[in-house]
């Protein structure tokens, strides 16, 4: 059972009969619907806005590359300072994109050290600390962490045994049993996002030839029962969705776009004008984080629809992304955690 404390901001009203503090139980459990769901509950329950809770900062996790030596980068939107604090630093290469493990409490990022081709893949704790490489033998670009499932997906070549192909690989976080499960024709994978409780994976691809010929693939996690969620799309740089209300987002040269997963309506272009290269979304799905770099080299973000955009904060090169909760409300992402560890022992016989 999943004990929650809501409290509604002061003079905010009734909500649904609720006191100005009142608890709320959620009846399941590990035991009750598995332990991975479980986790997937409790990760999103932590991104969750209660009705009347007042709104809570969001933790920017970023990468920024200079002289092709890269940096990770930690920011909180509502900690007052003015730039970001540096996590990892000297970082042999390119970077291409970074990933937080909520469930497991590390960040991952990956670079290319010899372009076109090599690189790796590194995950350290929430502090930078505790180093980890996974070495990759071939070029790569989009990275994507299900920490529920345990696998860490990964644009680019790859050989499955008939030579090397454009795709889109899972493996394990350690880096063990890298498996294709896609291919793109054209384009190597430049965005990649995951939703564990729904057990599907949405990357971009390439059909090639003149014209708007770029797309979002949807599938299982395993690959399986692969469909073209969007198309028609110019060059697609960066992959991400909201899944509680069933968008998609996406970045192309100079804007950003979203549409609803189901085709219920046609895409809308909500920034333009600019040069986003990399995006996040908010855990909540109310704000949109992108990095500029239209010469101005800075982070910006906006709500989900385009509106109020705002400037964040100064880096250098901003080229890659990712949003957490405040740790406040990382405690749900903690339970799931414990629950990962938690394991039934037999009573003790009299």
């Amino acid at each position: 059972m999943l004990r929650l404390r809501h409290q509604q901001a002061p003079g905010y009203g009734s909500c649904a009969g609720l006191a100005e503090t009142e608890e709320i139980m959620v009846m399941c459990s590990p035991s009750r619907i598995g332990v991975r769901s479980f986790c997937a509950l409790c990760v999103l329950l932590a991104g969750v806005s209660w009705p009347g809770s007042t709104a809570h900062a969001d933790i920017l996790y970023l990468g920024d590359t200079y002289a092709d030596v890269s940096t990770v980068l930690v920011f909180d939107t509502e900690g007052g300072a003015a730039m970001p604090t540096t996590l990892v630093s000297s970082q042999p290469g390119y970077m291409r994109d970074i990933s937080v493990d909520s469930v497991n409490g590390r960040i991952y990022w990956s670079c290319d050290t010899t372009i076109p081709s090599g690189g790796y893949i590194r995950s350290a704790d929430l502090s930078g600390a505790n180093v980890q490489t996974i070495n990759l033998p071939q070029d790569h670009y989009a990275m994507e962490v299900d920490g529920v499932g345990g696998n860490l997906y990964y644009g680019g070549f790859f050989d499955d045994g008939s030579g090397l192909k454009r795709s889109l690989v899972r493996m394990g976080l350690d880096g063990s049993s890298p498996t294709s499960v896609g291919t793109t024709p054209s384009s190597s994978v430049y965005g990649i996002d995951v939703d564990p409780s729904a057990g599907k994976v949405y990357w971009n691809f390439d059909a090639g030839g003149a014209g708007d010929n770029a797309g979002i693939h949807q599938s299982d996690l395993n690959g399986a029962n692969t469909v073209d969620i969007i198309t028609g799309q110019p060059y697609i740089q960066d992959v991400d969705v909201d899944a509680a209300r069933g968008l998609v987002y996406w970045i192309t040269i100079y804007s950003i776009w979203r549409a609803p997963i189901d085709g219920s309506s046609p895409p809308e272009e909500i920034l333009s004008g600019m040069r986003p290269v990399t995006m996040a979304l908010s855990p909540d799905g109310n704000t949109v984080y992108f990095g500029n770099g239209n010469y101005t080299s800075s982070v910006y973000k906006m709500d989900a629809d385009g509106s109020n955009l705002t400037y964040v904060t100064y880096v250098y090169k901003p080229v890659a992304i990712d949003v957490v909760p405040e740790p406040a409300t990382l405690t749900m992402a903690a339970i799931g955690a414990l629950a990962l560890l938690k394991r039934r022992r037999p009573m003790a016989r009299a």
